[in-house]
Parts: C-alpha cells; structure tokens; sequence
C-alpha cells in the first residue's frame, strides 16, 4: 500500500470549510477537520484566509452572510443616494463589529461589477446603480400635437405635446396668476384641468374669478379640480390630465429648481404641466436661473414695467410653423381689472393673419421672360 501526500493551500482548506458550515457540521467536527487539513498544508497561508476560517469555526460567519444577505435587501429597496449610517440605523445594528461589517459589505458592492457606486466626497454615502433601461417604440406613437389653447394665440408658435412642461415665470404682478386663470378658461371644456394653489385662500380665489364674467364660477368650481398644495407636486400630480401649479415654492437652494422640474416631468404621461415661477425684477430667467431652462418645452417670462407690461418666449422648442422661429419674441400688454389681457403691439399678442398661399408662376410668363 502505497501513502499519498496531499498538498494544500489555505484557499483549499477555506472552501473545504465553508462547504462543510454549509451542510450543518458541528463546531466540534469542524475544529477535528480543520486540525487534519491544516496538517497538509505545504505553504503560508494569508492572514485574510486566516481570519475566514477563524470566523467558521466561532461560528461567526454564517452571521456576516446573513447581515451582507440583509443589507443588499436594503439597498436594492433604497432609491437615490444614500449613507451607510442610514444602513445601520434601519437595521437596528449596535455592535461595534456589526456596524463595521456593514462598511465591508457595502464597499464590496461598490465594486466594479457590483449594484452600487460611491456618491461625492462624503465617507460613507452611495448610490445605488439604476440599470433599468426602457426602450422607446417611436414607432407607434401619435406625433399630433395636443389641442391646447394659450394666452395670447400661443397655439400659433408652440405645439405641445403629451409628458411636457412649460414654465410662466414672472415678477410680482407681472400677470403669472391671470395667465394661468385665462389657459385654464380657454381649456377647461376639453381638457381635464388639475389646479395646484399655493398661495390664495378660497375667498380670495373665488373674488378672482367672479371678475371673469363670461365663465360663471359653477363653471370654475365643477370642470376644473382646485386644490391647496406648496411642496412635493410630484407626489400629487395627475399623470394624464393639464395639471396647473400656481406656484412652484422655493426660498432657498434655488438650484433645486430643475431637479424640481424632473420629479414632475417623470410623473407625467400623457398629460402637461404648467408651471409658474417667481422672477425679481430685472433677471432674465426665474427662480433656478438658467438651470431651470432646460427641461421645460417652452418658457415664457412676464416682466412688469412702469406704464405696461412684457411677455417674452424665452424658448420654444417645438414650433407650430417650421420657418417660424418663435424664440426671443416679446410684446407689451396691460392688464386690465386683474384678467383681461390688452394688446398694445402687434406680434404674438395679437391673433396673427393666416398666411397667404403661395401662388405658382404661369407659365406665360415664364415665355415673356425669355
């Protein structure tokens, strides 16, 4: 009978190990096997492999795969950026080592192939990875703008179209609320209307809308839904129908304007926004500044000036006649008894002629040419 020797590593006897915790051996069985394995050993092995199978045989780590097994249920139910204080606080984790654990684990998930990345500067912060990606079927979808009508025959420069935004910042004054009253007016027989009201009460509301004599307020109170609402629109927006936010709040951090402007623009289907926002006086842009240019389809500025006051399309990015660049147009208007809109210039205040049709050169005179 001949004897075999067998050559092991320390990553050999680690997965014979782990193999045999797996199956349910006892901690005694255990500590005999590994006293036989390590006997074969031919080679030094690594302090981490050691600190592994140090943990089997305390029993320590079936309790780490369960802890990294609960943390990854965490993070994958999580959504935008988190921090790994939040990890443990959730978790109800107050061991020293746990609480540690928890850091391994999440750094090996923000690996290179793993489900998180690290966020910023700040130790501990991440974000989980969104991978989801839909496919767009353009295909199949009806291109015909929606049948909106605006203030000022907007509808003859701007179409708009389903899952879009469009943004009337103005200054104190300078008209934002009647603009809104007169689109919802002009709307409110074919559209669902959904009205998000932040800073009138109802009686003052309702003493707006009496001055619109030729819509009685029944008319206002059934075809249109009112609601109080100052934050988190988002959360209460109708996906489907012309949802009207009078106006979009902020005080501080005005640079949140556009992440703003995209929670509203994710909730949307087939329906719009209408936005308004507050503009000081003599700025170009309203609260958000530039930044809160670039989701919205069209973006109107209303400035108060001493005797009149201005429209502005800041942008239109989706134009009604395609030789027609409606972008940088302006006009002067009064506003009259809080409602009524009085055209001062011609232009895109005024409902504009439709344009002659182009005539084709007879032939005759084609020959008397020659």
């Amino acid at each position: 009978m001949t004897n075999t020797a067998y050559s092991l590593n320390g990553d050999d006897i680690l997965k014979i190990m782990q193999g045999m915790y797996r199956q349910g051996m006892g901690s005694a069985k255990l500590a005999q096997v590994h006293h036989i394995l390590r006997s074969n050993v031919t080679e030094k092995i690594e302090d981490g492999t050691l600190e592994r199978i140090d943990k089997i045989l305390l029993g320590i780590e079936g309790k780490e795969q369960t802890l990294a097994n609960e943390v990854r249920d965490w993070v994958l139910s999580s959504s935008g950026v988190f921090l790994s204080s939040q990890v443990v606080k959730e978790l109800s984790l107050s061991s020293r080592s746990d609480i540690k654990n928890v850091s391994k684990i999440l750094e090996r998930m923000a690996k290179p192939r793993g489900i998180i990345d690290k966020h910023g500067d700040k130790r501990g912060c991440y974000r989980l990875r969104e991978t989801n990606l839909e496919e767009i079927n353009f295909m199949g979808s009806d291109d015909t703008p929606l049948n909106i009508l605006w203030p000022f025959y907007l509808e003859s420069f701007y179409d708009v179209y389903p899952k879009t935004i469009a943004v009337v910042a103005g200054e104190p004054d300078s008209g934002k609320t009647a603009f809104l009253f007169r689109f919802c007016e002009l709307n409110m027989e074919s559209h669902q209307i959904v009205y998000f009201n932040s800073e009138q009460g109802k009686h003052e509301l309702k003493n707006r809308l009496k001055k619109f004599e030729e819509t009685p307020l029944e008319k206002w109170q059934t075809k249109i839904k009112w609601y109080e609402r100052s934050t988190n629109f988002h959360d209460v927006i109708n996906p489907d129908a012309i949802n009207v936010i009078d106006f979009l709040e902020l005080h501080d951090d005005f640079f949140l304007i556009a992440k703003l402007l995209k929670q509203i623009h994710n909730k949307l289907r087939k329906g719009i926004a209408v936005i308004a926002l507050q503009k000081d006086p003599g700025k170009s842009y309203g609260k958000g500044g530039i930044g809160g240019l670039e989701l919205p389809r069209l973006y109107l500025t209303l400035n108060k000036c001493l005797d009149h006051n201005t429209l502005k399309i800041e942008k239109c990015k989706n134009w009604h006649l395609k030789d027609l660049n409606p972008n940088r147009m302006e006009g002067n208007f009064k506003l009259v008894q809080g409602h009524k809109f009085v055209y001062l210039t011609p232009g895109i205040l005024d409902k504009p002629e439709p344009r002659a049709p182009k005539k084709a050169k007879p032939y005759r005179d084609f020959l008397k040419e020659d």
